[in-house]
């Protein structure tokens, strides 16, 4: 069982594990890099992270519940597939949009666009946690995750392309199409899928913000 002092030590590292990556990027971050700036040795740090993918589920694990936890007012009262997916319209926008244009979080945001592997394991984590957390899914989940994870895996992909071209980034895009993917997995009709959620900029920020907060301390 976690202890309060375990996981007070484990935000801990992962404070600075995190800024190294935002400073340094994370596949320029080693294991060795990490247990030294937080005055460990690096078999310790193992105990906290074993794999240093860890670090990205506790990433998602802590940008995903934030926006979810904004949602939850409503998100509980939904039993309407095509409502709940208008509301996970913006957990999906924000997250697209924080790991992809998000300026703070810096070399991450390449990291996550130059690297197929890291991309990879992101969007298996996004699927995962929506698995686990979005209730209206339910016993879909286990039959959906290889559906969740391509329509987050192919948003990134896009995203990593127009990043190779050095062309603009299109977040509604990857979100209209992500959202009729997962749509489609859950057996909603097409022609109730073609909506648009309007998202403010100033919403985005705020959130934003609090999310770092919470990750770089």
């Amino acid at each position: 069982m976690r202890t309060a002092k375990y996981l007070e030590e484990q935000n801990r590292i992962a404070k600075i594990a995190f800024n190294l990556f935002r400073e340094k990027g994370y596949e320029n971050t080693s294991f060795a890099a990490i247990a030294k700036e937080a005055g460990i040795a690096k078999n310790l740090l193992q105990y906290y992270f074993p794999k240093k993918e860890d670090f990205i589920t506790l990433f998602i694990d802590t940008t995903l519940p934030f926006i979810f936890d904004s949602l939850r007012a409503t998100l509980d009262g939904i039993t309407s597939p095509v409502e709940l997916l208008k509301d996970v319209y913006f957990l999906a926008y924000f997250e697209f949009w924080y790991l992809t244009k998000h300026e703070y979080i810096g070399h991450l945001t390449s990291d996550v666009l130059a690297s197929r592997a890291t991309s990879a394991i992101v969007a298996q984590e996004i699927s995962n946690w929506f698995i686990e957390n979005v209730k209206i899914i339910g016993n879909k989940g286990p039959a959906l995750t290889d559906q969740i994870a391509y329509a987050i895996g192919g948003g990134l992909e896009y995203a990593y392309i127009k990043n190779q071209k050095g062309e603009e980034i299109d977040v509604d895009m990857i979100v209209s199409q992500s959202i009729v993917l997962l749509g489609q997995a859950l057996g909603i009709p097409q022609k109730l899928l073609k909506f648009k959620v309007k998202v403010d900029p100033e919403r985005l920020e705020r959130y934003a913000e609090s999310v770092d907060r919470q990750i770089f301390g």
